[in-house]
């Protein structure tokens, strides 16, 4: 027995356990109120990059339709006379070497021009049903629309161009067609508004998909990060550690304190400050395994 009072020891150590307790906690509580703001700034934030990014993805949609139609109706600006020489019986390949809007991929293109000769034949088989052989058909859109009723708006120059032809008699609509001429000069029958209306169409779709590409990244980027913040690695083995030394070092020598007799043999004393290191070592431990981890 030992004539100094056991508790004293006892409390020295639960004491020194508190104020580190205090200490690190209050630096573990002062993250989780870190991350708890980063991740709330970081959900605002994704919230609006995919509102933005649905908007965008909208336009693009929009504006891709918009640069098909246009580059549609140069093709068939362009192709035009050729296509109603031949009556739509016209080979695509030649048309689409000739001429072919940007932003289309191959079997795009093939697909859209065989849709365009597939409209001119429907025209003539339209427009000569409504008017027998001996009658010409009228040039005017108005008296055209009113004799065969009414077509997609796409097609007015389609039929306008037919009506023209027939009434203008400049082939049969009976025989085979010569071959259509050749030395067409770039951009025939349209105008520089109009190409120029193609123009900007396709850099707008290029703007909208560049931004579609950042919004993306950036979205991923912070959606990464959210899944960090909202499952940080590093604080629950930083509460088990210090629960562990909140047990050894404060908790312990508390209930030995409560103990009469005090424990004050050389084993406990020798207990008690080895529970104490040990948590100490634990908690230690941890802030070394998180700095290396920080390093790497």
């Amino acid at each position: 027995m030992s004539d100094v009072d056991p508790s004293v020891l006892l409390s020295a150590l639960a004491q020194s356990g508190a104020v580190l307790v205090g200490i690190i906690g209050g630096l573990i509580a002062q993250q989780l109120i870190s991350l708890s703001i980063e991740k709330d700034s970081n959900r605002e934030r994704m919230e609006s990059l995919e509102s933005n990014l649905h908007d965008t993805k909208d336009k693009l949609k929009r504006q891709k339709k918009i640069s098909r139609d246009l580059g549609i109706a140069l093709f068939v600006k362009y192709h035009l006379s050729r296509l109603i020489e031949s009556r739509g019986n016209v080979d695509i390949g030649t048309l689409l070497e000739e001429y072919s809007p940007r932003g289309l991929l191959s079997w795009q293109a093939r697909t859209m021009a065989a849709e365009v000769a597939a409209r001119v034949r429907r025209a003539f088989d339209r427009v000569e049903s409504f008017y027998p052989s001996t009658e010409l058909p009228a040039t005017g859109f108005a008296e055209l629309r009113k004799r065969i009723g009414p077509f997609d708006k796409r097609d007015r120059e389609i039929y306008l161009g037919v009506a023209r032809a027939l009434a203008d008699n400049k082939m049969s609509v009976t025989d085979s067609l010569a071959p259509a001429p050749s030395g067409k000069r770039p951009l025939d029958g349209v105008s520089f508004e109009e190409y120029q209306r193609y123009e900007d169409s396709l850099r707008e779709e290029l703007r909208l998909g560049d931004r579609e590409d950042v919004l993306s990244d950036e979205f991923n980027t912070l959606l990464v990060s959210f899944r960090r913040i909202t499952r940080p690695k590093e604080i629950w083995p930083a509460l088990a550690a210090l629960m562990f030394f909140a047990v050894t070092g404060i908790a312990f020598p508390m209930v030995l304190m409560a103990v009469r007799p005090v424990p004050d043999s050389a084993i406990w004393r020798g207990i008690e400050v080895g529970a104490f290191l040990l948590g100490l070592v634990v908690l230690l431990a941890y802030f070394a395994w998180m700095r290396r981890d920080l390093r790497k």
